[in-house]
């Protein structure tokens, strides 16, 4: 009966040792969660905090494309208005150019008139260079005739 005794008290002992090791790593792996758990609620935080920084980042870039959008609202109406002044200078250019080409075809038209009465202008000179020849030469035969007759 001791000896049954005995290998009871070592079979309990034995089975106190095997809880005990269970035990200790039972805790230690409650410690390492714990750990982990603690690290993770620091990463959540961290990230909690980077996820507003971010969302507010968001924020403001939106509003910043939502304020360069306006802006190109207005560069795109100021190029249509820009746009429609430059087909009216085109229209003005083009007329300006239709007058030019009149002027230029008149000035021709009145170069040309001017050669023609240059032109005859000296065909007068020369008409009158010969008349007043003609007239000198008729005078000096009727001094001649004249004094011939005295």
């Amino acid at each position: 009966d001791l000896q049954q005794a005995r290998d009871c008290v070592q079979t309990h002992l034995n089975t106190i040792d095997d809880l005990n090791t269970e035990l200790t790593v039972k805790v230690s792996d409650r410690n390492n969660h714990d750990d982990e758990v603690e690290q993770l609620k620091i990463t959540l935080v961290t990230l909690s905090e980077a996820s507003k920084k971010a969302e507010a980042e968001l924020v403001a870039k939106e509003s910043e494309v939502a304020a360069l959008k306006h802006q190109a609202n207005d560069y795109e109406k100021k190029l249509g208005d820009a746009t429609e002044i430059v087909k009216s200078l085109e229209v003005n250019l083009q007329e300006a150019h239709e007058d030019v080409q009149a002027h230029l075809s008149t000035i021709d038209d009145l170069n040309t008139e001017l050669a023609a009465k240059v032109s005859d202008r000296n065909n007068h000179d020369d008409e009158i260079e010969q008349l007043e020849f003609s007239l000198t030469a008729l005078r000096e035969a009727s001094n001649k005739a004249e004094a011939e007759l005295v």
